[in-house]
């Protein structure tokens, strides 16, 4: 087992099945009683386990609308796998964003420091109750 409290799995270019499968590889390992996720955005998605962007256009709207709809169903299901093992999960992140990444959509470098020190002084030694 790691001797650590915090761990970081945060994958760049990530995509909620990035979540999901890393949910499952380590979730018997670790048991942890608490996750964090920031959520990537619904344009990401894997294929054979590698992250890959799918820039949408207005051509291809009810494509988008449809890859919305999964990517919804598979938000809820992250939540409902937590759920079923137990663990405390938050999705949904109060923090603002203090600077932004190259593409003005995610959160900036500063804004991911500012943001993981915060869940660690917040939660390190705090109980799962």
């Amino acid at each position: 087992m790691l001797n650590t409290d915090i761990i970081n799995f945060g994958t760049p270019g990530g995509s909620i099945d990035t979540l999901i499968r890393i949910f499952n590889a380590w979730y018997t390992e670790l048991k942890p009683p608490r996750i964090f996720c920031l959520l990537p955005t619904s344009g990401r998605y894997e294929i054979n386990g590698k992250p890959v962007q799918n820039r949408t256009t207005d051509e291809r709207w009810q494509q988008y609308k449809h890859e919305i709809d999964i990517y919804d169903t598979k938000v809820k299901l992250l939540e409902t796998m937590a759920i079923e093992k137990g663990v405390i999960i938050h999705i949904k992140s109060p923090f603002k964003f203090i600077d932004l990444a190259w593409d003005k959509k995610h959160m900036g470098k500063e804004t991911h420091k500012q943001f993981a020190k915060h869940l660690h002084e917040t939660y390190r030694s705090t109980s799962t109750s």
